[in-house]
């Protein structure tokens, strides 16, 4: 393909602040700008042979989901901390920290997996906006971006202490210090991202990065409506898009010149996500740049109060 997704055409922003049924004054809904967009989350992706790049995005992709895996099986600490604190003998001590180290070990790993992901995303911006590069199949890169994206926002926030010198788990103090650093944030992964795709584009390539990010926007929230299994998958995609989109562009995804209809990404997480739709829009909230400025409209403030 010769660009992120296929897309046929495309519309145009700007205008004043009203609100017509899920757009914007003078936006043009995601599915008319790109009508020939579509991201296909459940077939294998090809050309992995043929390119080191999308060996490396596969790879990071499935060793987040092993992570992911991890921590919904780990079975928690609390009880053995809480008898370590209320009766701290040796032993008490030592079970804590037993239950601890699969963390320890969990934490590490998923920092590491940062690391690496963010040093590739340079060339996986350059192999998403060159569409002359035959070397990299453009929809195999923009469904592995997409399922990066989507580990980005199961994100891990736990704090660690108390960490044994001679256990094989145990963390380097440099390395702990830029963990307690990238930890801090309330979404490590998504930061990490942001402020590497921040260093990366620039004003020669800004402009068609956003409009792959709105085309994979399009492709995300066309496929995700007839999607039977995979619409939390595709909520996520839209939550980082819009967050990269609201960083990267010098007005911000909330207001009427954007390329990516806020309020229709808030109509497809109500819709879709129904048991936990409010998380979803406060990570927007808390990952975007722009959403408290005054630029930005009363009806998409609203659109993302409670219920």
């Amino acid at each position: 393909m010769g660009s992120l997704l296929s897309a046929l055409k495309s519309g145009s922003g700007g205008g004043s602040s009203k609100v017509k049924g899920c757009l914007l004054s003078g936006q043009t809904s995601l599915t008319d700008q790109f009508p020939g967009a579509a991201l296909n989350l459940e077939d294998p992706v090809s050309g992995l042979e043929d390119s080191a790049l999308l060996r490396d995005m596969d790879d990071f992709v499935k060793r987040g989901r092993s992570l992911l895996a991890q921590l919904q099986n780990y079975k928690g600490s609390s009880e053995a901390i809480r008898k370590a604190i209320t009766s701290p003998t040796p032993e008490n001590e030592q079970a804590a920290y037993t239950s601890l180290s699969p963390m320890i070990s969990l934490l590490r790993d998923s920092y590491v997996l940062s690391s690496e992901i963010e040093s590739q995303i340079p060339n996986i911006i350059d192999a998403l906006l060159k569409a002359d590069n035959s070397s990299v199949d453009h929809s195999s890169a923009a469904i592995l971006f997409a399922q990066i994206m989507d580990y980005t926002f199961q994100r891990i926030i736990h704090r660690i202490k108390n960490i044994n010198e001679n256990d094989p788990n145990h963390i380097s103090s440099e390395t702990t210090n830029q963990m307690s650093l990238f930890y801090a944030y309330h979404n490590p992964m998504i930061k990490t991202i942001i402020d590497k795709v921040l260093r990366t584009v620039d004003s020669s390539n800004k402009s068609k990065f956003l409009k792959q990010l709105s085309m994979l926007s399009s492709g995300a929230y066309t496929s995700g409506a007839v999607s039977a299994s995979n619409k939390y998958l595709y909520a996520r995609i839209l939550m980082t898009c819009a967050i990269l989109y609201d960083w990267i562009s010098d007005t911000g995804v909330f207001i009427s010149k954007s390329q990516i209809p806020i309020l229709e990404v808030v109509s497809f997480i109500r819709k879709n996500v129904t048991e936990a739709h409010e998380a979803y829009l406060v990570s927007i909230q808390l990952g975007c740049k722009h959403f408290n400025d005054k630029e930005t409209p009363n009806p998409v403030k609203k659109a993302f109060s409670s219920d």
